[in-house]
């Protein structure tokens, strides 16, 4: 019973760090869409 109990822990525990890991791979991706586009505007004004 208690090994049961364990490994349904364990599983839960993978669950929510995969859906951890694809949170912070989707942030991630987003922060550097915006690093990009705002890096490019910056880069556009100091030529001017």
């Amino acid at each position: 019973m208690a090994k049961g109990k364990v490994q349904e822990g364990r599983d839960r525990a993978q669950q929510a760090l995969d859906a951890g890991k694809k949170a912070a791979r989707a942030a991630r991706s987003e922060l550097d869409d915006r690093m990009a586009g705002s890096q490019g505007d910056g880069d556009e004004s100091v030529a001017d």
